[in-house]
């Protein structure tokens, strides 16, 4: 083992300090440079390592086809891209270092060809700066068709459209509107990775209901894990997602069969009969001729230029594929933007980019189209099973329509579904317990407000107004009503993901579930929200009623066809992303640090949570490059720690963005005063949602370096998302009194926040 480990890396230092091919002396010949950055390994798809030996084959073919171009390849690594995170954390500092420090002149044409891990939006700011052309084999980025922002881009990935436009028009095309998503948690990381972006990646106007669970298939007990999980599902769709492996799917075959749940009124992904097998990747068109003379080459580059060993059967095939494609395309929109080279300046990038869009290319590998988003047109199938011939066949498969540029599934004339030629619905006529409105007798009741408030409580409670009075309204408005307030609650939604992956459930049982004459009487639906708004709209919007959250909201409702009946009272508008880079264009900062205080406090999970999704949520116009550290301000050798990553945070920014609590923020400025960074050059950028006694923001702590932090302050900018002050006048106050007295008496809430109780004794 120890003699691999000092081969690879042995292997990895030859590449990193200069791995360039190809270098023609004849100076004469206009030369195209291919920088590929990236790291080498093999613990991650999305490395140089599987990406190479498709870089190498492109280059000979290209080459061979186009002589009268100097071709030369190099690929770019560094000490601080080991993997895809710390990949996507110093990409643009590492590439804008080599190219502003390239050995050659400016007549040379550059071109970046990289997998692509997370980095690709950062590439693609690089590329669209240098105007240089940018193609990615794996990566990408959601919107590259908006070519303003993308103009230099193209990518052959085989991995689009993301999966949710995938499965969203598979629904759509069924007329499926629920979804039950399953998750085998024991089937490795692309399948948990998959089932925490699925269904966020899902588009806005797709109108689909998704419930989630999961299960582990090596429970001993899998068998009572999977029952009532079934059962779940019977209950709230017919359409099951299951994402994991097939020992995984046999299991819940096994258990759906015990309950009648494989005569064809069920769908499950990855099995038999009553299964249909989504494929990604159509792997039948990896096995003409072409690609099998390129593997048998991928193979023995593989095991002898690059070190792979421990061969793979398939070698990434898609991966492989895809960067091949990549070289080959490259030089197609060279030979057609300059077929006769240049004198001194190379064609830009938008140029040979704008010469692939929406094209169809004979290449050695095969056809390849890019279409108009700059996107490779990858088709996918979807499969039955021929119970007859024991196999899977086809039954639907995708295309791109070329006149509205959706992407769309066409069903095989051939298919069928149990010997018929309909596919089951989602849902019965009658709803899922037989009780739905249109099937059961009616009668009139009385009017009746309603509402419905919803949220991750086990309580119930029901409160009767008789004659109506809100906020001191006068009961002659409307003498006939009468108020219900419900809060609805199961043992199924006992915290923001379980009322996420329940809520549309139980709300319709609640709904459906009104006593006949319900049509006479109005519902607004009012809640807090967590992580269900987008959920509780499509309810709201079918059924025509009122919705209003105050704490969680939809990004995209201002989208009113969307969101014709939701409005918010939430605090937290608009998202911290938007805030940040309104805050960024107002500054115009463009380098920003962000440092995650990860050591044990009351807020640590927020701020964590924060770090994690602000990078990925700032806007795609938000031109903001991002450099990520973390540090523990408990650790008993902070200092050790703060120190290198202060000086990082000097030679690439002056804007530090620092996600944690005061007494980390006190740790930072310290370290950060010995090296004359709180002087005025530096910005340390703090926030905190409300400015209570757990976040409270001072430089004074009865400490002796209290006043070195006080002068040190005046390089802070605090950022408070909710401004207090303006909750201080009389009648909030008034009102506080008597939600402290309620939550105190009536909800049993005997551990107040400190901010509902300061508030409330205002004098």
């Amino acid at each position: 083992m120890a003699r691999f480990v000092a081969k690879f890396v042995f292997v990895h230092s030859v590449l990193h300090r200069a791995f360039i091919s190809g270098v023609v002396t004849d100076g004469l010949l206009p030369r195209v440079h291919i920088v590929s950055p990236g790291f080498f390994g093999w613990s991650q798809p999305a490395s140089l390592s599987y990406f190479a030996p498709a870089v190498d084959t492109g280059l000979a073919v290209v080459r061979r086809k186009y002589p009268h171009f100097n071709w030369t390849s190099e690929f770019l690594t560094g000490d601080d891209m080991n993997d895809c995170f710390t990949l996507r954390d110093n990409i643009q500092y590492q590439l804008s270092k080599w190219y502003y420090n390239r050995q050659y002149a400016d007549d040379v044409l550059t071109v970046i060809v990289a997998p692509g891990c997370f980095e690709s939006r950062f590439l693609n700011q690089l590329a669209a700066g240098w105007d240089v052309p940018l193609i990615t084999g794996l990566d990408y980025t959601d919107n590259m068709g908006d070519r303003r922002e993308f103009p230099t881009y193209v990518t052959t990935s085989p991995l689009t459209p993301v999966n949710g436009v995938i499965f969203c028009a598979l629904f759509a095309r069924m007329n499926w509107t629920r979804l039950y998503l399953l998750h085998d948690t024991v089937s490795g990381p692309y399948y948990a990775f998959q089932a925490s972006v699925l269904p966020l990646s899902i588009p806005a106007n797709c109108r689909t209901l998704v419930t989630q669970q999961r299960f582990a298939s090596t429970n001993r007990n899998v068998s009572l894990l999977l029952q009532p999980i079934l059962r779940d599902f019977n209950s709230k769709s017919r359409v099951l997602l299951y994402l994991g492996l097939t020992n995984g799917l046999r299991l819940i075959l096994t258990e759906a069969a015990n309950l009648n749940m494989t005569s064809g009124e069920h769908v499950m992904r990855e099995a038999y009969r009553a299964v249909m097998l989504v494929k990604l990747v159509d792997t039948t068109t990896y096995s003409t001729p072409p690609i099998r003379q390129f593997a048998s080459e991928w193979r023995a580059l593989a095991r002898d230029k690059y070190n792979n060993t421990n061969l793979r059967h398939d070698l990434m095939l898609n991966i492989l594929i895809a960067g091949h494609t990549a070289v080959e395309l490259m030089a197609e929109a060279i030979q057609l933007a300059a077929p006769r080279g240049w004198n001194q300046t190379p064609p830009s990038g938008k140029l040979l980019a704008d010469h692939l869009l929406n094209q169809t290319f004979d290449l050695d590998i095969g056809k390849a189209r890019i279409l108009k988003q700059g996107q490779l047109s990858v088709r996918h199938v979807a499969t039955c099973f021929d119970l007859p011939q024991g196999s899977f066949s086809t039954c639907l498969i995708s295309r791109n329509d070329a006149l509205t540029e959706r992407f769309l599934w066409d069903r095989d004339t051939s298919a069928s579904w149990f010997g018929g030629q309909s596919f089951p619905v989602d849902e019965p006529r009658c709803g899922f317990d037989g009780q739905r409105n249109e099937c059961a007798s009616k009668s009139n009741l009385r009017d009746r407000l309603a509402f419905g408030v919803v949220g991750p409580s086990r309580r119930l409670c029901r409160i009767s107004l008789q004659p109506w009075k809100l906020f001191g309204g006068s009961p002659s408005k409307v003498p006939a009503l009468q108020l219900d307030v419900r809060i609805p609650a199961e043992d199924s939604v006992k915290d923001c993901y379980s009322l996420r992956d329940n809520i549309q459930h139980e709300l319709a049982r609640w709904y459906y579930a009104r006593p006949d004459g319900a049509d006479n009487m109005l519902t607004v639906i009012i809640t807090p929200g967590c992580y269900e708004s987008q959920y509780l709209s499509q309810f709201a919007a079918g059924w025509d009623v009122l919705l209003i959250t105050s704490l969680g909201y939809a990004e995209n409702m201002g989208d009113r066809r969307e969101f014709p009946t939701y409005v918010t009272t939430s605090p937290l508008t608009p998202k911290n992303d938007v805030l940040f880079c309104a805050l960024f264009a107002q500054m115009n900062w463009t380098r920003l640090y962000l440092l995650q205080d990860t050591g044990r406090d009351t807020n640590a999970q927020y701020y964590a949570s924060q770090a994690a999704y602000l990078p990925l949520s700032i806007p795609a116009y938000c031109r903001v490059q991002l450099t990520r550290q973390q540090f523990s301000s408990t650790a008993a050798n902070v200092s050790q720690q703060l120190q290198p990553i202060l000086r990082d945070f000097n030679s690439r920014s002056r804007v530090l963005l620092f996600m944690g609590t005061a007494n980390g923020l006190r740790t930072v400025l310290i370290d950060a005063n010995r090296l004359n960074m709180t002087s005025g050059e530096h910005v340390f950028l703090a926030y905190t949602m409300i400015d209570g006694k757990d976040s409270h923001f001072t430089w004074e702590t009865q400490n002796e370096d209290d006043e070195l932090v006080r002068r040190a302050y005046r390089a802070v900018m605090l950022i408070k998302l909710i401004d207090m002050t303006t909750y201080s006048f009389p009648p909030m106050r008034q009102l506080a009194t008597e939600w402290l007295a309620l939550a105190q008496a009536k909800y049993n809430y005997t551990n107040l926040p400190s901010d509902l109780v300061n508030l409330a004794v205002i004098p």
